[in-house]
């Protein structure tokens, strides 16, 4: 069985708002909806949430509106800000033990859905070219077999914004420093199923002349 996992227990220090960040409206509704959609789309009925003290209004949120999903609380305690912390209280909780996981962040919007394929890789990373935006994110480097976290210096524009991984992977995340170094240890696939990745956390790229603003132009193409 596959369960999906949802880490949201960061600050939304860039966003500069005290309230949860994932319940900020993007296309119509809170962004995490879009990602919980994406997953019951692939099969998932169980769904794991990694949050902090102060951020239960997400867990709230996800009971009220999707309420056939078995829904898991991990509460993240300690310092706040590292992938690979939340990941891990998740995988020291034993909310995913046993099981595939499906990895979305829920304060992004992605499409078309990226779980579309069957893998027998331990870790699979679902990409996305981000353009100029690759030093926000963990960049792909096929030729070298290594994904390199916010490079200084550019890598190439291909980078990883969901994943799939099997139960052996699991136990990794457990006490782990770094997700890059533990994704680096093992034999990852990666696919470009991403055509458009969208980090509510990241001010809006400016409008290139002569097209419509970016919101004007997405209107149409939202979807649940």
């Amino acid at each position: 069985m596959a369960v999906g996992l949802l880490p949201a227990a960061g600050m939304a220090r860039r966003l500069g708002i005290s309230s949860p960040k994932e319940l900020v409206e993007h296309r119509g509704r809170p962004v995490i909806d879009w990602s919980v959609r994406h997953l019951v789309d692939a099969g998932v009925t169980s769904l794991v949430v990694v949050i902090r003290p102060g951020k239960e209004a997400v867990v709230d949120h996800l009971e009220r509106v999707w309420p056939r999903l078995d829904l898991v609380t991990v509460m993240q305690h300690g310092a706040i800000g590292n992938l690979v912390d939340a990941l891990s209280a998740a995988a020291t909780a034993g909310a995913l033990h046993g099981h595939d996981v499906h990895l979305l962040f829920p304060d992004t919007y992605v499409e078309p859905n990226p779980f579309t394929f069957r893998s027998d890789r331990e870790l699979t990373l679902l990409c996305h070219d981000a353009g100029e935006r690759w030093p926000y994110y963990g960049v792909v480097d096929p030729i070298t077999r290594l994904v390199v976290e916010k490079p200084r210096r550019y890598h190439g524009s291909v980078c990883w914004g969901a994943a799939v991984w099997a139960p052996s992977f699991t136990p990794r995340l457990v006490g782990a420093a770094s997700l890059t170094q533990v994704i680096n240890q093992v034999d990852w696939e990666h696919r470009v199923t991403i055509e458009r990745y969208e980090d509510i956390g990241l001010p809006p790229l400016p409008p290139v002349p002569g097209n419509p603003p970016m919101e004007e132009a997405r209107t149409g193409r939202a979807r649940v």
